[in-house]
């Protein structure tokens, strides 16, 4: 379940990271809200997913694997 939520967690922080990166770069996306709600829903769940596997590590006593 660990590696399910790291591996999770990466993927929309990074999808949240180049997104934000893209509105960076075009500035017209600002505008945009759909691409808005995708980032910001991107940014919720990589943060929900890292506050999970911690919570899970803190459960099973901070074990490694």
């Amino acid at each position: 379940m660990r590696v399910y939520l790291w591996i999770t967690g990466c993927t929309f922080a990074v999808l949240t990271a180049l997104h934000i990166w893209r509105m960076a770069a075009d500035k017209s996306l600002l505008g945009d809200p759909s691409f808005l709600g995708i980032t910001a829903l991107s940014g919720a769940l990589a943060i929900w997913a890292f506050r999970l596997l911690r919570s899970a590590s803190r459960a099973s006593g901070g074990s490694g694997a």
